[in-house]
């Protein structure tokens, strides 16, 4: 799954070490897709199984020239993000759905100014048995994330549906999680309150059932979802089958990890937390320069010269509010001919989405296992315990 080049400085003579970080894809199982009823023609190819998409999106080689060094670091992060949502409103008073329709429900979202978007011209029609889901494409938040909405109707629980799928394509994220993931998601929500008999892809693993929304929801591993009720209703307005808002995201997909070897100028691991994650947060993401604070909430030298922990890290760019974000992290650190190394890897936990609270942990054998392929990557690092399933 990950390949490591041997990072260890300090040797006679320069040595070009190149370090093959491949937190990238892990290997893909020839699982091939079975067609469905709904299938388009121009669907994409998935790697299957789906899994190691969902987990990883970059693969870097790096190349450093250490030589006599006895000092150094290494970095990098990784994020990509998608987001799935199903908003279910009242039939009636509301027009015959076609994709003119469509096209008018959406660019009507915008309309109110608390949003922009622009519709790309990619559009269709998916068959499901007697029914028609209809679908068009927009770019959003200023092209920076690109959004399929999916509209069909279920007449008899008198209700329209919108399924509103996101990839952020400003980091990268495969498309794929558009044109398959979410449209597998969608199609088999709109089958189950058919009735239809839809055969469902396997990596649409887990299920949540909402009974009192007549709702089925299937979705992939590493994501988890949330119903979203005073965030986007009226206060006054509780959830009902004509109207509520789902949401399914990713979990574990912001990462970052790093490397130090030499003196260090802290000998506790708090401090040094402390100034090693603000290094990762230069600007916001625009460019703007920000003030940063890390707030260690939580560190814990669990096994000799391991720790796991938590921390804060508190945002302020210049004329926007404040953001908070909740890390895991994990630290080790060695000892090679004489030379101290530091690994560290974080993840952002999500728990809080809209303001509300969002079960966006991340599970402790899946950080585990993020942080023993790290340290592989680093050889002569010390072992992370893990137990592999």
């Amino acid at each position: 799954m990950i390949v490591g080049g041997c990072l260890r400085p300090g040797a006679a003579g320069r040595k070009t070490i190149k370090l093959v970080a491949g937190l990238g894809m892990l290997c893909l199982l020839a699982v091939g897709f079975v067609p469905t009823q709904a299938q388009e023609k121009d669907a994409p190819p998935l790697p299957l199984d789906v899994v190691p998409l969902l987990e990883e999106a970059v693969s870097p080689e790096i190349a450093m020239d250490v030589g006599e060094a006895r000092e150094g670091r290494w970095r990098m992060s990784d994020h990509w993000d998608w987001m799935f949502f199903l908003h279910a409103r009242p039939l009636e008073g509301l027009n015959v759905l076609s994709l003119e329709e469509a096209r008018r429900t959406i660019a009507a979202n915008w309309s109110d100014g608390r949003s922009e978007g622009k519709l790309t011209g990619a559009e269709g029609r998916i068959a499901l048995g007697d029914h028609t889901l209809y679908w068009v494409e927009a770019l959003i938040l200023d092209g920076s994330m690109l959004t399929r909405f999916y509209l069909w109707d279920d007449v008899e629980e008198g209700r329209r549906l919108v399924a509103d799928t996101n990839i952020d394509v400003s980091l990268g994220t495969p498309d794929s999680l558009l044109k398959r993931v979410q449209r597998e998601m969608t199609v088999s929500v709109a089958a189950s309150m058919f009735g239809i008999d839809y055969k469902t892809p396997k990596w649409l693993a887990r299920e949540e059932r909402y009974t009192d929304l007549h709702c089925r929801l299937l979705y992939p591993p590493l994501s988890t979802p949330a119903l979203l009720s005073s965030a986007v209703h009226p206060v006054d307005h509780k959830p009902s089958k004509d109207f509520f808002s789902l949401t399914v995201r990713p979990i574990a997909n912001n990462r970052r990890y790093d490397v130090r070897w030499g003196p260090q100028p802290n000998r506790k691991m708090e401090p040094w937390l402390q100034a090693m994650l603000p290094d990762s947060f230069a600007t916001d993401g625009k460019g703007r320069d920000v003030d940063i604070r890390v707030e260690v909430t939580e560190l814990d030298e669990f096994e000799d010269n391991l720790w796991r922990g938590q921390a804060v890290v508190r945002l302020q760019a210049p004329d926007v509010k404040p953001i908070e974000r909740t890390w895991r992290v994990g630290i080790a650190r060695w000892k090679y001919r004489r030379v101290e190394f530091r690994a560290l890897l974080a993840i952002e936990e999500v728990t809080r989405l809209r303001g509300m609270p969002f079960q966006g942990e991340v599970p402790d054998l899946l950080f585990d296992r993020r942080m023993a392929d790290w340290l592989r990557v680093i050889h002569g690092g010390p072992s992370w315990p893990i137990e592999i399933d």
